[in-house]
Order: structure tokens, then sequence, then C-alpha cells
């Protein structure tokens, strides 16, 4: 597919020295030269080389393969929670090892420190710090403080990196074989299994949730030992107080993490599910946004998705809710805990000195954060990351493919000498082995349990044989080929298959690339090769046209091309690969007649002769060129099979009615040769094939259009208002605003009431003259009893504040999506043409889940943690007015370090975002080309581009969170050396009688170390998670359609007669450009109740005409339908008076009931009654019948049927049939004009049509060429022109019957 490499860079990590990889120095140029300009993805360094995605997949997939012949052993089911600890384990035990010694060590030993420095300011021997023993325990104890908390801060940047590198290497490997496994799925698993949906869900969230969990689940080991080791020494100091304190942590805190962890299991699971829903529904509408934009079927569709929405929200809501819950017990616990314990200690007649009461505080500091904090995230995540195992576990345990019958497989050609390739007259290359050969033996297969598709179906053919396949729609044609390539599973019967295949798929896939790139679909370019089936396959003409020629970007799913040259393509691409075995599932119908008869001539004759052909088609007129015949019944039998004279002996229903025009022809060209042109092949002159239905590719860079948009410079306060103030309710928001003051508030006041109290205490210890006993028990019950109001009063705050902040960061959510969504389906055409279903569905999936999920608790943390900071400063400056410049230069000096990394790491964070993009495109493609993929045996091609794709994306992920390290580390060592400031303030400043200021601002410098850092980068990480808010809001304001309602509404019963008049109309699907319109000053007129048919070249700008109808496209010029201007309506007004059977027939993964009538207007009678009429009663077993994703339980022709249904339900007096019996046989099509003909005999139909049997009895035929009327007459009166392009058209087609009527009529 189309790929670009990303420039080499090497990372400077791999040579960089022992300081600079301990301080991160290695990245500081990449933030040098991202402070100059915006970065590129070129400008950033490699991924390292263990993070290479096809290694981790081999790895992983590997890993999986032994777990499941373990578990196959023992007769267990495999678990892929098994599989994952084996890829871990080596690296997350010493990185485990390393928290350990970090955590249980280093952190434990910083509460024995502060109090010992604390206790040598109070110290009763030192007097105005005169005591040179005293001064030097004090340097001491601080150049020890300094020492431990310096290699802690550090150490925890390391441990944090290497988890989340490990993380990383754990999502990349699950991608990989998520996708691997794409490839290996039966057809007939579920839709609902393997939607688009559910992949893009597996990939963006479930892989991701490694990357969340792994920061954490340390914590559920060291946590626990820190308060053992941590509850000893408490005891030691507090006696039985301290079990108050320790009692909160058990009996509140440790319950609430089991009821955290099994909430979360059970909202991750429903949100889970139910984002896959409304992911595969909104890839199922981009999908079919053409078809909902010409039914005027908006509405339905929006509410659907805002009803899955709805769902989905509500366990996302009730998950906020209980994370802000638990996070605000870190606030809680923080100041209630010692509180309470203090409280307890001095009514047991214990007096609380400063050392005592910061040491009690910096030992809950360690402990509440660990159980109220970090264990509670850490049981949240392993649930979270368990739900994902499942899912991901559920998904690679699903059915496979069994490859059938294959005496040669892939790795066998693989291995192929050059001996055994051979070229033929033509200069087709071709793999064999032996003569090829098709054997099946009353073979019998079924898509689902309701009914047999194939039944006991034999046929032998080999060697050079041209094989046609013929019958009815939904006979089973296309799923004899899915059954040879293995798509379809055998119930009874056995098939053998000697020879590589190569397979044309009846849905032409187109990827977003080049066509060379199309064409060539991972096979080696050899230049007299592609131009030969370039040529053979009639696309020569259409590079000349195309602006890059075969470097032309297509677009995704070709939207620049004409359905014929999407045919064209993804036939030369079976073409171009070598096979023995050649599969084309009807390449035929989509083209008009000269190019269907030069491609049978030319490609499927001669420059496949020598190989095994087996053709499905509808064009009946080719039978006698073929070598073997199977004619299939309606019932999945083959109803017959031999040479054309065989079948024409045996009498064949099918043949006998659908082939009598070819039968006749002779007769027929004789009787009508002194009318008729002599044939031959239209020359280039003659039709010129407008190539580009889509014109709007850059001149200069192919790919400009269809590049995503990288937005650039910071984060705008716009954006940060828009989301603000985009909740439910502005009081909400002041209420928010207050909570969060007024909380803080009263914390600082108890961190400043604590210091004045133990100061009190300080005084009375050192002159207990000061006051007597009476007076220091009333001094400490005031103090005691201002204290204990602080409880319920902080309790109270932080509770509502995060309960209320967390529901109006949901309703933020909630409005920004369905902004958006209602956006996106106003959006015009263009849009989705110019912009992939990868880009969109990112935006809807990534973006959407950040904002609801990992935006709110960001940007609570980081609200949180500025007001802490600003409590702090205010708190340590009263006690000292001389640390007012230390905390003036810190603030700037950090507020620099933060503005320096976010203009690199913003740009990093877009980069992230962007790459991520083409990784849904491809796995989209991936997708809806399946069949397409494994027919051509061409899997490993796109795996390899998959990890390619994830290797791009690895570099800007991987230097994220090296970037947050970087700044980490640099806050770290400022807020170190403000800490110093402090001590030394203290030292040379202060009196023995400050050991509660001393242990205030010393304790709160020590937290300003921890918060301050992770404050900064959360603040960082905000404005990174702001830019997924930017990009929803961009998505917000694309310009819309016309308005969708008229501003003077119609006529009531408007159009009553159906007269449609084009009047100077050009069109252009580029207003940006000239020259480029493919519609050229129209004018002509249509009576009401006519009959046309439009006719033309492929590309010439047929369905250009009908988009200028529907105003898919605005136009210049004016369109009348009853003498009312199409541009005065509105556009449901216009487009529901209009039906259409479209040339792309797509079916809702619903009941079919509601893919007949999504606003529930008809009876169940009435929907039966129009599946009978349109043939399809049979075939439906009731009307709540499940449609597939994509609607692959039907065949094309069963879909185009309905599309007609929809047509006749909706009795409008304009009807429009674009290219609707392309894909069905002769007997269906006319019983599709016969119904037709009756339904809609008062209405005005337009027709566009290859087969020209479908129009020849039309009123008037306009042949449209390279955007302009050739011709618009009688087909009588354009016949008797010996020069007209329509005779030259008619005479090259199977139509020649109907003609002759006509004439001689």
């Amino acid at each position: 597919m189309d790929f670009t490499e990303k420039r080499h860079v090497q990372s400077p990590e791999l040579k960089a020295n022992p300081i600079s990889r301990f301080l991160f120095l290695w990245i500081t140029p990449l933030f040098t030269k991202g402070r100059k300009k915006t970065l590129s993805i070129d400008d950033l360094y490699d991924r390292l080389p263990d993070d290479d995605a096809s290694t981790l997949g081999d790895k992983m997939q590997r890993l999986w393969n032994e777990e499941c012949v373990r578990a196959k052993k023992f007769d267990q089911k495999p678990r892929f929670l098994r599989c994952c600890i084996r890829f871990f384990r080596a690296k997350f035990f010493w990185l485990f090892l390393f928290v350990l010694i970090n955590e249980c060590i280093l952190k434990l030993s910083q509460p024995f420190i502060l109090r010992n420095l604390i206790r040598s300011f109070t110290s009763e021997d030192t007097l105005g710090n005169e005591n040179l023993d005293i001064q030097n325990q004090q340097y001491f104890y601080t150049g020890a403080l300094l020492v431990v908390t310096f290699f802690y801060s550090i150490n925890i940047h390391h441990i944090y990196m290497g988890l989340i590198h490990l993380a990383m290497k754990g999502r990349i490997a699950c991608n990989s074989i998520i996708y691997r496994k794409i490839f290996r799925i039966s057809k007939t698993v579920q839709s609902d299994k393997v939607s688009i949906g559910k992949l893009v869900n597996l990939i963006a969230s479930d892989s991701n949730r490694f990357e969340h969990a792994f920061i954490h689940l340390s914590s559920l080991i060291a946590g626990p030992i820190q308060l053992l080791v941590m509850s000893y020494f408490l005891y030691d100091l507090l006696g039985p107080a301290c079990f108050l304190g320790l009692g909160i942590i058990g009996g509140v805190l440790i319950p609430f993490q089991i009821v955290v962890g099994r909430l979360s299991i059970k909202y991750r699971t429903m949100v889970a599910a139910r984002t896959d829903e409304r992911g595969r529904m909104l890839n199922e509408i981009l999908m079919g946004i053409r078809i909902i934009k010409m039914y005027a079927w908006e509405i339905p569709f929006s509410a659907i998705i805002h009803q899955l929405r709805k769902r989905e929200i509500l366990p996302v809501r009730k998950a906020s809710y209980l994370r802000g819950t638990f996070q605000s017990l870190n606030s809680l616990g923080k100041t209630m805990i010692p509180l309470c314990t203090f409280i307890l200690y001095v009514s047991l007649g214990n007096e609380l000195t400063a050392d005592k009461a910061y040491f009690t505080i910096a030992v809950y500091s360690i402990i509440i954060p660990a159980m109220a904090q970090k264990i509670p995230v850490a049981v949240a995540q392993t649930a979270e990351i368990l739900v994902a195992m499942r899912r991901i576990e559920e998904f690679l345990l699903l059915e496979e493919l069994q490859i059938q019958g294959r005496e040669s497989t892939i790795e066998d050609v693989k291995k192929s000498p050059p001996s055994l390739i051979s070229t033929n007259q033509n200069g087709c290359e071709k793999l064999h082995v032996t003569t090829p050969h098709l054997i099946l033996d009353t073979v019998s297969a079924n898509w689902t349990n309701e009914r047999v598709t194939l039944q006991e179906i034999s046929m032998n053919v080999s060697g050079s044989q041209l094989v046609m396949v013929v019958g009815p729609v939904g006979c089973g044609k296309s799923s004899l080929l899915n059954l040879i390539i293995s798509e379809l599973k055998i119930l009874s019967g056995s098939m053998s298959i000697k020879g590589k295949l190569s397979f044309a798929c009846q849905e032409t896939w187109i990827f977003s690339g080049n066509i060379l790139q199309n064409i060539l679909f991972g096979s080696l370019y050899e230049m007299n090769r592609y131009d030969n089936v370039v040529r053979v396959c009639g696309l020569e003409d259409d590079l000349k046209q195309l602006p890059h020629g075969d470097k032309t970007i297509v677009g995704e799913r070709g939207v620049t091309l004409s359905v014929g040259q999407k045919a064209r393509v993804s036939l030369a691409r079976a073409i171009y690969r070598k096979a023995d075995i050649y599969l084309l599932d009807d390449p035929l119908s989509a083209v008009d007649t000269r190019v269907s008869r030069h491609i049978f001539e030319k490609c499927i004759k001669q420059q496949l002769a020598g190989s095994l052909r087996i053709l499905v088609t509808h064009q009946l007129q080719y039978l006698p060129q073929a070598d073997h015949i199977i004619v299939f019944n309606e019932h999945g039998k083959i109803a017959a099979q031999g040479t054309y004279q065989e079948i024409l002996a045996q009498k064949v229903d099918f043949i006998m009615d659908s082939g009598r025009n070819d039968v006749q022809a002779d007769e027929i060209n004789r009787n009508c040769a002194n009318v008729l042109p002599s044939s031959g092949i239209i020359s280039n002159t003659t039709i010129k094939e407008h190539a580009v239905k889509d014109d709007s590719i850059s001149k200069n860079d192919p790919r400009e259009s269809f590049e995503e948009k990288k937005l650039t410079g910071s984060v705008t306060w716009k954006t940060y208002f828009t989301y603000i103030t985009s909740g439910n309710s502005k009081t909400e928001l002041i209420i928010v605003v207050f909570l969060f003051l007024s909380s803080q508030a009263v914390i600082s006041f108890t961190d400043k009431w604590l210091a004045i109290w133990t100061n009190q205490v300080s005084r009375r210890s050192m002159n207990t003259t000061l006051s007597t006993d009476d007076e220091a028990e009333h001094s400490d019950a005031i103090f005691i009893t201002v204290y204990s109001a602080c409880v319920p009063t902080v309790m109270i705050l932080v509770t509502m504040k995060a309960i209320v902040f967390f529901h109006y960061s949901m309703s933020i959510g909630v409005k920004l999506h369905s902004v958006m969504f209602s956006a996106l389906v106003r959006a015009p055409v263009r849009f989705f043409d110019t912009n992939s279903s990868g880009k969109i569905l990112n935006r809807f999936t990534r973006d959407v889940n950040c904002v609801d999920e990992q935006l709110p608790p960001s940007l609570h943390d980081c609200l949180n943690i500025l007001l802490y900071f600003v409590g702090i400063m205010v708190v340590v400056v009263s006690t000292n007015l001389y640390l007012i410049a230390p905390c003036a230069i810190l603030m700037l000096v950090l507020w620099g370090i933060r503005r320096f990394y976010m203009e690199t790491a913003r740009s990093i964070k877009r980069l992230e975002s962007i790459t991520k993009s083409p990784i849904f495109l491809h796995l989209s493609a991936s997708v809806q080309g399946l069949c397409t993929i494994r027919g051509l045996e061409a899997e490993q091609v796109v795996v390899d581009q998959f990890d390619a794709y994830l290797d791009i994306n690895t570099s800007p992920a991987y230097l994220v969170p090296i970037g947050n390290r970087w700044m980490g580390c640099c806050m770290d060592v400022m807020c170190l050396l403000y800490l110093a400031c402090v001590a030394a303030n203290f030292m040379i400043f202060s009196s023995v009688s400050e050991g509660g200021n001393i242990g205030m601002s010393i304790t709160l410098t020590l937290n300003l170390l921890t918060i301050t850092q992770w404050g900064m980068r959360q603040s960082a990480e905000v404005e990174n998670m702001m830019t997924y808010v930017e990009r929803i809001l961009e998505y917000c304001n694309i310009i819309p359609e016309a308005a969708l309602d008229s501003k003077d509404a119609p006529p009531k019963h408007w159009p009553s007669d159906g007269a449609i008049k084009f009047s100077n109309v050009s069109m252009s699907y580029d207003e940006t450009t000239t020259g480029s319109q493919v519609l050229k000053n129209l004018n002509f007129e249509i009576r009401g109740n006519e009959k046309i048919g439009i006719v033309g070249r492929t590309g010439a700008g047929k369905s250009s005409i009908i988009a200028a109808l529907f105003r898919l496209t605005e136009s210049q010029g004016s369109i009348f339908i009853d003498r009312v201007s199409t541009k005065t309506l509105g556009l449901h007004d216009l487009r529901r008076s209009i039906s259409i059977i479209p040339q792309d027939p797509v079916l809702f993964c619903s009941t079919i009931r509601y893919n007949l009538d999504p606003f529930n207007e008809f009876s169940d009678t009435e929907l039966w009654q129009v599946l009978k009429e349109v043939n399809l009663a049979d075939a439906v077993p009731s009307i709540d019948f499940k449609v597939s994703d994509g609607g692959g339980n039907f065949s094309v022709g069963q879909r185009q049927l309905v599309c007609l249904a929809r047509a006749i339900l909706r009795k409008n007096k304009i009807i429009v049939l674009d290219e609707a019996t392309a894909n069905v046989d002769y007997n269906t099509d006319a019983f599709v004009q016969q119904t037709i003909r009756k339904k809609f005999a008062d209405c005005t139909i337009i027709t566009i049509a290859h087969r020209l049997n479908s129009v020849i009895d039309n009123d008037r035929i306009l042949v449209m060429d390279n955007g302009c009327i050739a011709e618009f007459d009688t087909p009588a009166n354009l016949l008797r022109n010996p020069d007209s392009l329509f005779a030259l058209m008619v005479n090259q087609s199977g139509a020649v019957t109907e003609i002759g009527k006509i004439i001689t009529g």
C-alpha cells in the first residue's frame, strides 16, 4: 500500500555517555532544534533497534502459538495473560527490583533524616546555633537529605521510563499480532466480532492499557512493604495513637481499593463493548456517507450515534466519579489522617513536638499516596488491563481460516526455482510446478446456518482452459471463487488445487496510494510486464489523462477514480501477479462495452493464455469463446456444465432466456447491416475519456490533498476557553472554581495551624515559666478544636470538588462529541473524499477517548497541584520573608523550563497523533480488502507495511515520555536547590523556637519536590492532550453543506411532473482550481415522465450529472425541477424528492427493516410486499433478519435489489439508476427493468448504464463525452446515423436483439 519511509536519524541515546543517559541530556539537541522550528517526522530520532515492530510481533506470535499448543495439550483454554507474562517477565523483574530499592530504602530514609534535622534545630543544647556540633549535624542531615532525595528522584524517572518503554513494546507486539490475526480469521465469523470499529478499539484503546498500568503495578508490592515498615516506627514514636491513622488506611482505603478494582472491571468492560459498537456504526456511516446523504438519512443515523454515545458515556461517567473519588482520597488522607492521629495522641496526655509531628506527616506522605492513590490506580489499571487482555484473547481465539485443497502452499511457491518460471507468447510470466488443476467433488458449503450456499458442486478443470461461471443473482458464483481461495469452508466433499492463485474480487478494492502502488501491491516492478498489463487492462488512456500518470494518488477507496477505472486497476493488480490460476469475479460489468471487449480479448484471452482462467461473468455474449461453461441455478447447484454447444444442447433455461441475443447475433447483425456502422474498436480520438472524477489532486504534489494537516504553534487560549465553557452550565463551572479555591485554602490553613501549634509547644518546652499547666491545656484545647473543625470541612469540600469536576468534564466530552459528529454528517462529500476514514476514526476513537478518560484526571491533578504549589509558597514565605526571592526565582526557572520543553513536546505529541492515523487507515483498508489480499496471497506485504507504520509511530511515541523525564530531571534539580536554600535560610536566620516552622517548611518543600515536577509534567500533558481537543474543535468547525431545509418550502405535491432542466451547468470537484471541470456547460431538458438513458465511456461524466442533481457537489449554472431551482431548496427537500439505485449498493449492519425504512414509516406488510416485488422474499427469513457488516451475507446483485426496494418504497416522481444492474445477470437485469417500468410508469427515470439493453428502449439517449453532451436524441435516430458515438457503442454490445426490434419497429 501507500507508504513513505521516515528519513533516517540515528538516536543519540545509542552513543550517549553515562551522565547524559543518567540525566536524559542526550535529547536536549532535539529540544533546541524544536525551539527554532516546527518539527516534522523526519526531524525525529529513529526508534531503537529493540523496538522493531516485526521482531516484537514475531516474539509475541511465537509465545501465543506456544501457549495454544500448551493449552491444547492439557485441554485448557489458551490464556493471553500467560503469554504476556512470558513476554515481559525478564525485564519487569529487574525493574521491579529497582523499584523496591528506590521505594523501600531511599524513600523510607527521608522521614528519619528529616526528624533528626528538625531535632537539631529544637535541641535545648543549641542556643542561637552557636554549638558547632549541632551545626555540623544540621549540615550533615541537610546534605544527606539532598543526596538521598536527588538519587531517589532521578532513579524514579529511569524506573518509570523503563516501565513505559516495556509497556510500549507490549503495545506494539499486541498491535502486530492483532493485525496478523485479521488475515487468518474465517469469513464465517460474525461480522460484529471483526468490525473495523472493534479492531480500532483493540488497537487504539485496549493495547494502550499496558502503558497506563505498568507505571503503577509495582505499587501493589512496594506499597504494603512501606506500610508495614513505617507502621512499626510510627508505633514506636506515637504508641497506640498511630492505630487510628493506620486503621483508617486499613479500614477505609484498602476496602475501597477492592471496590475500585471490581467496579473498574465492570465499567471498563461496558465501555469497551459500547465503544466498539459506536466505532463500528461510525465506520459504516463513513463507508456509506454518499448513500446517507442522497437518501437524506442524516437524522436517523445521527440519532443512532447519539444513542450509542449516550449508552457509552454512562459507564465512563461512573468510572470517572470513581476515579475522582479515589484521587480526592490522597488530598483527604494527607490532611485528615495525621490530624486525627495528632488529636488522639494529645488527648492521651502526650505532648506533640515538631519532630514528632513532621516525622508523622512525612511517613503518612509516603503511606497515604501509596495506599490512597498509587494502589487504587494500580488496582483499577490492573483490572482494566485484564479486561483488555481478555478482549484481545477472545479476538485471537476466533475461528481461523483453513487452507483447503492446496497441493502447493504459499511457502512452496516462494521457494520455487527460477526454472519453473515460463513466459507465454504475450510476455506473461507464469509460475507453475506442474499443469495447474482445480477439482471439486460433491462439495457443499454455506456462509450461515440459514441456508446452504453451494450444494454438491463437482467440477474438474485444468491446464490453460478458459472457464466461465454464469447464473442468476445470489446463486453462488462469487461463493465458488471464495471457496477456491478458502474463504468459504467446505461442509462436505473434497477439493484439490494445484498451482498458485491470483484473484480479482467483484467488490473492487483500491487503497490510499497511487495507481502504480495499487497495481504492484508489493510485487517487484518490471517495466515491460507492467506496461503490458496496463495496456491489456485498458488503462493507457486513463494514465495519460491523470495529472501525475500512474503516480496519481487515488485517495481512500479510490475516490478520485470512476467505478470502471477502479475495476480495471483491481484487475491489473491480479493480472500483474505471476500465478497459474486466475480467478476473476465479474471484472467486465463495471466497464463500458468497448473496454469490456478489449479486456476480454487482449487480457483474458491473450495475456493470460496458458493459465487456467475462471471467469465469473454476466456478459453472456462471450460464452461461445469459453472452453468450459458452468451454469448455476438459483439454489446454488450446478444446472449444467460443458462446452458452449453442450450447454445449448441441454437447453438450460438461464442460457436460453438470457443468451438468445448471442445465439441470434449473426442473424440480427445481417438484418441490421444496412443501418449499423461496421464493427471495430472506437479510436481514442472518437471517444475521449475524462479520467479524473475528482481533479483535486495538486499538480505539484500528488499527496498534498490527502495528507493529514498538522497543527502548529502552542495550543491557543481560545481552545482552553472553548473547552472549559463547553459544559452544561456556567453555574456549575463557577461552583467548580469555588470548590477548588476553598478546599486548598482550608488545606493550607491546617498546615499553618499545625506549625503554630508545634511552635507553641516548643516555646513551652524551652521555657516552662511561660505558662501554667492549665494555660497549656487551654491552649491545646483551642488548637485541637480548630484542627478538628478542619476534618469534616476538608472531607466535604474535596469530595464535592471531585464529583462536581468530573461531572462537568463528562458534560464537556458529551457536547464536543455531539457537535463534532453533527458537523461531520453535515460536511460535504468532498470532505470525505480528501479525509480518509482512518483520520476520521482517529478523531472519534483515540481523541474522544482522551477527552473522556485521560484529560479530566490529568486536568484535575494539574489544578490541584497548581493550587497546592501556590499554597506551599504562601505558607513557607509566611514563616520567613527571606524566602521570597528563592520562591520567585524557582517559579520563574520552572516556568522557563516548561516553556522550553513545551515548544518541542507539543510538536512531538502532534506528530505522535498524526502518525497514528495511517495505522488506522491501513487497518481499515486491509479489512475492506481482506478477500483480495488473501486471494492474492499478499498477507506478508501488508503485514510488513503495518509494522513499518508502527515503527514510524514508535519514534514520537518513545520521545514523548523521554521528554517528560528530561523535564522532570531539570525540575527536580531546581527544587533540590530550593530545598537547600530553605534549609540554609533556617540554619542562618532561625531561632531554636521555630521548630514548627522548620518542620513545616522542609516537609512542604519535600512535597513540593514530588509534586512540582509531577505537576509541571501534568500541565504539559494537559497541553499535549489539549491538542486532541484542538483536533476535535477543528472537526467541529467543518464548513457544512447548504441548509437541509428550505427557507420557502416547495409546493406540497412538488414535483408533480418530474421535468428536469440543466441550464449552463458546469461542475468541478475542486472549487479552487480551474480547467478541471468534470461537467462543461451542460444544457438539456428532460420532460415529465420521460425515460432517459445516459451512456458514455468510463469517466465521461455520467455519475457527475447525478452528483450535480443531488447537490453532492455544488455546480455552476442552474438545475430546475418542475421549474423550481434546486439551489433555492434545502438539501433534504431536494434529495427526498429523488430516489436513487446507486452504483455501489450499501447495506448497513442492522436489520432488513432498518435498511429499508430507518424512519419507521412503513408497516411490515408493506415491507414484505416490496421484498416480494424485487424477488428477495425467499432470501430473507424475516424482516428483522440481521445484515452483516457491509452486507457481506448478500451478494452484490442482491444488495442492488434491496436498493431497488428502497426506491419503490419512497414512491418519488424522479428515479435515478446509476449503473444499477451492472452486477446482475441478464435475467435479473430484465426483471429489474420490468419492475421499474411497472412501478415507475408515471415517473421520470434517468438511467446510467453500460449495458445498452437497459436503456435501448428509453425515450431518449444522452451520450456524454469528456464532460460534454456529445449526442441527445431518440435511440432510433442515433442508430440511423452511422457516425454517431452511440451507434459505435451499440455495435460492440450484446444488445443487438433489442436494437433490431427498435429499428424494425
